[in-house]
């Protein structure tokens, strides 16, 4: 408006020039960005890469993302970004943001980012917002799309071959039995009374002339309950996350082998879990919570317990030892290093009292706890702790013998 002003007063023909391009630069500015948003369709796709039939992505490992655009007028489009927020679970937010340089009249283009989200849990991915502030950015027109999304991220694992550690507890072939029910079939016995008809061997039967009724593995009947301790305190969310990462871990050679798994955390059963993913997706929602509570657990009969328990905690410890004595064959995990240098805890010293194995997760370490826990028995704590202990007495008592 000032050079408008000034040419009007001056006359010069250069004023009026400056003026008119001015007056371009800024009109041109304004119908730019009107003119590129308008008759844009976005749409987002995800290509989580799943491991292992996981069907979405795995915190720490990149996944890609592709914003498509159609243009459906017959006008060329430069310089339109697409942009959306990112929320996490832990509560930060943060904008992803995708740039077409050009976008040719009634075409299509696809442009692909890779991301990676640090920690598990829901991830909302905002409205997608069409902006263009082309060609000077003097002007920006922007237009949200409506289209949320949610992305389970979830846990991390390390790949073992299978639960030593379990197996260290009573053996590695306890609860391998023969029983009326189960999973696969171990061989016929002669019928008694009280055997279901339905599971009458009637080709065994006919050779043998007598009543024959199957025989099956018990091992289809037992379960492993995974013990997880959700209440926060000082320094345990990290721990947290490690011992839900060490369960997923477990999980993994359980499942593919055609076992059940269920989930204890805060005094609440899980429902049973014979399905990897789904295992995963309950494995991916566990939170601390400082207001959980430690509710008495009624397992199922024969069922073995994991517990991973992180320093400190002794009711945790407490309740796998309750659990050891109903009967249940029980190993635990503890947890180091998180909230104070620590190595062994009163909760480690009574789990060893009560002959539990455990291994020890300390922090930054999670691959070397994943082998402890495949090794079992070889790497189990409270063998090496009850040599330290038993040593230590040997020779207090030959002290005292060569004191006397």
């Amino acid at each position: 408006m000032a050079v408008f002003f000034v040419a009007s007063t001056t006359r010069a023909g250069w004023v009026h020039l400056a003026d008119a391009l001015l007056w371009g630069t800024a009109l041109l500015s304004f119908a730019v960005p009107f003119l590129s948003t308008w008759g844009i369709h976005a749409t987002r796709e995800l290509n989580p890469r799943g491991r292992q039939g996981v069907g979405g992505p795995i915190e720490g490992h990149a996944f890609s993302i592709t914003i498509r655009l159609l243009n459906r007028l017959p006008l060329q489009r430069f310089m339109i970004a697409v942009r959306y927020p990112v929320s996490t679970p832990a509560g930060h937010a943060s904008p992803h943001r995708f740039l077409f340089a050009r976008l040719g009249a009634g075409a299509q283009r696809r442009l692909s980012k890779e991301f990676s989200f640090e920690r598990r849990g829901r991830v909302e991915l905002g409205s997608l917002t069409v902006e263009c502030s082309a060609p000077f950015g003097l002007f920006r027109r922007a237009r949200q799309i409506h289209a949320v999304q949610h992305v389970l991220v979830h846990p991390r694992w390390v790949p073992i071959a299978r639960v030593g550690l379990l197996d260290a507890s009573t053996g590695a072939d306890d609860g391998r039995g023969l029983s009326r029910a189960g999973a696969e079939l171990a061989g016929a016995r002669r019928y008694v009374s009280g055997d279901p008809w339905r599971h009458i061997h009637w080709r065994n039967s006919a050779r043998t002339g007598h009543l024959m009724v199957k025989e099956f593995d018990a091992r289809g009947d037992h379960a492993f309950v995974f013990l997880l301790d959700p209440v926060a305190r000082s320094g345990t969310s990290e721990a947290f996350d490690d011992a839900v990462r060490l369960a997923a871990t477990a999980a993994r050679p359980l499942i593919f082998r055609g076992d059940r798994v269920l989930v204890a955390a805060g005094g609440r059963l899980s429902r049973i879990f014979s399905s990897w993913p789904e295992l995963m997706a309950e494995l991916a929602l566990l939170e601390a919570d400082p207001s959980a509570n430690r509710n008495p657990l009624i397992l199922p009969a024969g069922a073995r317990v994991l517990g991973f328990i992180p320093m400190g905690a002794g009711d945790e410890a407490a309740a796998l030892v309750e659990l050891a004595r109903r009967g249940h064959p029980a190993a635990a995990v503890l947890f180091t290093g998180y909230d104070s240098a620590t190595t062994w805890s009163a909760a480690g010293e009574r789990l060893t009292a009560a002959g539990i194995p455990c291994v020890e997760c300390t922090k930054g370490a999670l691959e070397a706890a994943a082998q402890a826990i495949e090794r079992g028995l070889e790497a189990a704590g409270p063998a090496r702790v009850a040599q330290r202990i038993g040593a230590s007495q040997a020779s207090a008592h030959a002290n005292k013998g060569a004191a006397a």
